[in-house]
């Protein structure tokens, strides 16, 4: 009667082994640092170098208070049913006298972050960045009924290019 107990306790002991020794892992585990971009059908997805340059502008035209009644009354409208500001149906548009494209370059010319290129260059990066993406568009916050942008300036984040809203 001893053995089949003994039997037992020792085929438990070599299986309970081999797990462990099963589950030790030698190899070297390297993280994956980069993922690819993908573009749909529609058109080019914008680097994510380039979605910083276009926030770096816009957060610097939004200093002014006539941008940000701008951004305000054009998010109002709703295009899409959402607080977003299509670039491509406001980009010629004038606030103030200035077009909507010369105050976004302008931040771009008066920024140390962006290394203050001219204006003339500033408007050709905009213009070059938004024809790569024809659907650039500035997404407002929930809520904007309740904004003063006459004394409040709004932040300004950028989504990273292989953003997926369904999963975040």
């Amino acid at each position: 009667m001893k053995k089949p107990v003994l039997s037992l306790k020792l085929c438990s002991l070599a299986l309970s082994l081999l797990f462990v020794a099963s589950c030790r892992s030698d190899r070297e585990v390297v993280p994956q640092t980069e993922k690819t971009l993908q573009t749909d059908n529609v058109g080019k997805t914008l680097a994510d170098s380039d979605r910083h340059t276009i926030a770096l502008a816009l957060a610097y035209s939004l200093q002014d208070p006539a941008m940000r009644v701008f951004m305000k009354t054009e998010a109002l409208k709703k295009f899409d049913g959402d607080y977003d500001v299509l670039y491509k149906r406001v980009a010629n548009t004038t606030v103030d006298g200035i077009s909507f494209t010369q105050r976004l370059a302008s931040g771009l010319s008066g920024s140390s972050s962006a290394g203050r290129v001219s204006a003339t260059e500033a408007v050709s990066t905009i213009n070059q960045i938004a024809s790569q993406n024809p659907l650039l568009n500035f997404a407002l916050a929930a809520g904007q009924e309740k904004w003063n942008p006459a004394s409040e300036t709004a932040l300004v984040a950028v989504l990273p290019a292989n953003y997926d809203e369904a999963t975040t």
